[in-house]
């Protein structure tokens, strides 16, 4: 669980993924969850939606840092597409 009360799925290797894969993901797991955090945590702010890179510039991030967040949060019902595109792209919007 992590600040906002949001269910984290840490990154994980294959057993058959070498040793690399598997110390890759533990170094990670902590910052794909604040990461994570900090996306929905601006959505929340912003009840009428973002971009991604809207949400980049908020939560000080690299704009292709943030698109890859959205997926996992979409499947686990925390954002969802707004149907509405701003400069050509996707405005999400927090559940």
């Amino acid at each position: 669980m992590t600040q906002l009360g949001l269910d984290f799925s840490p990154p994980r290797a294959r057993r058959s993924d070498p040793d690399t894969a598997h110390t890759a993901a533990k170094r990670v797991a902590p910052k794909v969850g604040a990461l994570e955090c900090a996306v929905v945590g601006a959505l929340r702010r912003h009840p009428a939606g973002l971009t991604a890179p809207e949400i980049a510039q908020m939560v000080g991030a690299r704009d292709g840092s943030i698109s890859p967040r959205i997926k996992p949060l979409r499947k686990r019902g925390l954002v969802a597409d707004s149907g509405q595109r701003r400069n050509g792209a996707t405005v999400w919007m927090a559940y």
